[in-house]
């Protein structure tokens, strides 16, 4: 199976980070988080789409 990771953008709908792999685990939201706050730094919210927990 396949799992997609991203960061998106609310207001311009911009996919900001985006990461795809075998296993959904920690690393990978971190991986894609880390890499979007690299490229365009803290934003003053940040919203999740309430989604399943991940495993560690």
């Amino acid at each position: 199976m396949a799992y997609l990771a991203a960061i998106i953008d609310w207001h311009s709908k911009a996919v900001l980070s985006h990461k795809i792999s075998n296993s959904m685990d920690s690393a990978l939201v971190m991986d894609v988080l880390e890499q979007a706050l690299l490229c365009y730094g803290t934003p003053e919210i940040f919203n999740t789409d309430q989604g399943e927990p991940i495993p560690q």
